[in-house]
């Protein structure tokens, strides 16, 4: 897990972002770890996210399909994260391709986890998502450029 931080962290680099601060405390693991003891939201994920990737100045194409769930959320002034639990990558993939369009990559490891990026230039804000072995974990952070 502690790689795909290097990997958003250049991503948010070439996109115009700075490396994201830390949420709360501590890397996207300890973020996990906060994430499996804490009460989870649920409700229409596909709505939320949008929202809260528009708080940070995300432009969405179109509205995105409902897509009900459970999910942890920490927010700071640079962005968010997300952890979405019991919910199919290949549904949360065509939500996102709906809301914004293809990602710039996507693709998956020996491992079958699957990876993607929005860069800023493309969405206005720099989103990685990725399947972990408790869900599908999002990060995303605002155009420090504006």
């Amino acid at each position: 897990m502690h790689a795909l931080i290097p990997i958003l962290c250049a991503g948010a680099f070439l996109c115009g972002c700075q490396p994201p601060s830390k949420l709360d405390s501590g890397d996207f693991d300890d973020f996990l770890q906060r994430a499996e003891s804490s009460k989870k939201q649920s409700g229409d994920f596909g709505a939320f996210l949008v929202q809260q990737v528009a708080r940070y100045g995300g432009q969405a194409i179109s509205s995105p399909p409902k897509l009900e769930g459970r999910w942890y959320f920490e927010s700071d002034h640079d962005g968010f994260a997300v952890q979405l639990y019991d919910t199919p990558f290949l549904k949360v993939q065509s939500l996102l391709e709906q809301a914004y369009g293809p990602p710039r990559s996507i693709h998956t490891n020996l491992h079958d986890s699957w990876t993607g990026l929005y860069s800023v230039r493309e969405i206005g804000v720099a989103i990685q998502f990725f399947g972990n072995t408790k869900g599908i974990g999002f990060i995303c952070l605002e155009n420090q450029k504006k």
